[in-house]
């Protein structure tokens, strides 16, 4: 019997794995962990690549990976062009294959034992037990399930399956590019981009990735290639050639957040946990750090001679105090901007609203601070009496 499993070897799985032995290493344990994943090359998922800072602070090295730094963030609203410089690299986009290789380097060095081409096809919860159903049966003490959007754990255990309301669906495609680049994540938005969403500009090293991304159930991927074709005639007034290189379509869980994400002794993490900007459709950096706070609690469970499903729950009830709130808020926030979408933002004040906006897209500044500064800009008065209560709260 293996102490953990952890199905998926993507960001979120990895990040778990090595901020749990890491951890345990701290706390004098070793438990015994596996890691499935049902493709051989789990580095070939498609993603953006954009990682923000602040998941460098939990892993500092993964900042010193090849990729392109960024430093600023086009906005394009309504077909006005607003670009935001920060003092300081936001972010990097850093290819998916070099991300995981280099958690693959720790954890092999670690003696993780890690198995590419397992397609796991139940789990399941015994009163002693966990176990996984593949080409064999595994049992363990723990399962972390970090097995994507499309999670069988989240379905089996949890009950939760896919509702495309609750998912984007994303367009990209890969164009070679040998021009010099600014340091910029560019970002459209408006209905002449995408018809319930967002399109994308991310610059890597021999690379962009241009993207479109929709709610799943008002598009298909026939009609983001539409789109997506409209954004390569834009493009092509700033590159001498377009040439497209790979395309992909995927599912990004967009629900803001699942409650629960602990079932007794199985643990959710990453997009299995929808744990994605609603606003953003980033997740990486999410991933890394849900899966290092799972870490750490995992660590805490097997260092406790008597270890209880009690503090297993520690991780949800920590993450929902930390992301769980943020991510609900910005589901809230992307619903009212696709239905009154079109009378937000009146000229006057739109400078302000899109450097807000762009604070929130970086992960610098937290939803709240956005609809406030509408609120304080559009509604004076309702801005005062909200601003009351808040501090009324904190006294408290």
């Amino acid at each position: 019997m293996k102490d953990i499993i952890i199905i998926g070897a993507g960001p979120a799985g990895l990040a778990t794995a090595l901020s749990l032995m890491l951890h345990a290493k701290k706390n004098g344990v070793s438990p015994e962990i596996l890691i499935v994943d049902k493709n051989l090359s789990p580095w070939e998922k498609p993603c953006g690549g954009m990682i923000l800072r602040n998941a460098f602070r939990i892993f500092p090295s993964i900042s010193t990976l090849p990729g392109v730094e960024i430093s600023g963030i086009r906005i394009v609203y309504r077909n006005i062009d607003n670009v935001i410089w920060y003092s300081e690299p936001i972010g990097k986009n850093i290819g998916r294959k070099t991300l995981l290789k280099f958690f693959f380097k720790h954890l092999d060095k670690l003696g993780i034992d890690l198995e590419l081409g397992f397609l796991v096809r139940s789990v399941s919860a015994e009163k002693d037990h966990v176990s996984i159903l593949g080409k064999r049966r595994i049992r363990a003490k723990v399962i972390v399930g970090a097995d994507g959007a499309a999670s069988i754990t989240r379905r089996i255990i949890f009950g939760k399956g896919i509702k495309l309301r609750d998912f984007g669906l994303a367009y990209q495609v890969w164009v070679k590019n040998s021009n010099s680049l600014e340091p910029i994540n560019e970002f459209y938005y408006g209905r002449e981009y995408s018809p319930a969403g967002y399109a994308w500009v991310f610059p890597h090293v021999d690379h962009l990735r241009i993207g479109i991304g929709a709610l799943a159930d008002r598009v298909n991927t026939s009609s983001l290639r539409i789109y997506l074709k409209k954004l390569l005639k834009l493009k092509r007034r700033k590159f001498n050639e377009i040439k497209i290189i790979r395309e992909d379509s995927f599912l990004v869980p967009l629900s803001g957040g699942l409650k629960p994400i602990v079932h007794g002794r199985i643990l959710l993490v990453g997009d299995a946990a929808h744990q994605v900007s609603p606003l953003s459709g980033a997740g990486i950096h999410l991933a890394i750090k849900a899966g290092a706070l799972v870490g750490k609690v995992l660590a805490d469970y097997f260092s406790n001679e008597k270890p209880r499903e009690n503090i297993l729950i520690k991780y949800e009830k920590v993450w929902n105090s930390m992301y769980g709130r943020r991510l609900r808020l910005e589901k809230i926030l992307v619903d009212f901007l696709l239905m009154h979408g079109s009378k937000f933002g009146k000229n006057k004040i739109r400078g302000d609203l899109i450097k807000a906006f762009a604070d929130v897209l970086v992960g610098q500044k937290d939803v709240k601070y956005l609809v406030m500064k509408y609120l304080r800009l559009s509604s004076p008065a309702l801005y005062t009496l909200l601003k009351h209560f808040s501090s009324q709260d904190r006294d408290k």
